[in-house]
């Protein structure tokens, strides 16, 4: 039997839902490959050697996130790290830092 968290406000659901898309190993991979510099789907796909459509999958679920943003450049859509997409989920951690 489970013990279900009745998650009562917006900001909860927000949370969850970021927790869950950075849950996954590809997604995070992909991060950390924007985080050097902006990416197309085929260099993602090259680099995590999975399909393109588990690609896309992932680059939709982050950019729901608020996590990345899309860049079009001439015939590319590249894809990078959103300013301040983590910001919330940084601030909500650092309550676990502090020795007060």
């Amino acid at each position: 039997m489970h013990n279900h968290v009745n998650i009562s406000s917006y900001e909860d659901l927000v949370m969850r839902d970021l927790l869950r898309a950075l849950s996954d190993s590809n997604r995070r991979r992909m991060l950390e490959l924007m985080r050097v510099a902006p990416r197309c789907v085929k260099e993602l796909e090259a680099e995590l050697k999975v399909s393109q459509t588990l690609i896309s999958k992932h680059l939709r679920v982050l950019r729901e996130q608020g996590l990345v943003e899309v860049v079009i450049d001439k015939r590319w859509r590249r894809y990078s790290i959103r300013s301040g997409g983590l910001k919330e989920l940084a601030d909500w951690m650092k309550n676990f830092d502090s020795k007060e």
